[in-house]
């Protein structure tokens, strides 16, 4: 009572993958434009501002590869100053690792030397003699 919350969940990402955060918000019926920070391993990624009436909200992060912290903090502070959360997700994040890349590159270098090593078949041209 009389000061600001946050909620936050530890979370593992992958290096240099992107992610979208959606969630939708309201406020507490002791404030009227609720403001709240969505930040990302303490760096600030979106803000909530807004009205009683529920609203989406979307954006987008890079993964750092590492557990990082994903938060909610509410800005205002008092008694009913509070955000109401709904519906919190986090998606995407799949991107090949390098190791994958170099094997996919391996793979297909080996495959293209295959086929270029292969001996040719020769024609053969047959004659066909009439013979009585």
């Amino acid at each position: 009572y009389g000061a600001t919350g946050a909620i936050s969940q530890s979370i593992n990402t992958v290096a240099g993958a992107k992610y979208t955060v959606t969630l939708d918000y309201s406020s507490n019926n002791g404030i009227y434009n609720p403001t709240a920070n969505v930040s990302f391993n303490g760096a600030t990624i979106g803000a909530l501002t807004g009205t009683h009436a529920w609203q989406s909200f979307s954006t987008t992060f890079t993964g750092t590869g590492s557990p990082a912290a994903f938060a909610i903090t509410e800005n205002y502070g008092g008694g009913n100053a509070g955000v109401f959360l709904d519906n919190i997700s986090v998606t995407g994040g799949s991107v090949p690792e390098p190791a994958a890349w170099v094997l996919m590159l391996v793979g297909f270098a080996g495959l293209g030397a295959a086929l270029r090593s292969q001996p040719r078949l020769a024609t053969v041209k047959a004659r066909y003699v009439k013979r009585d």
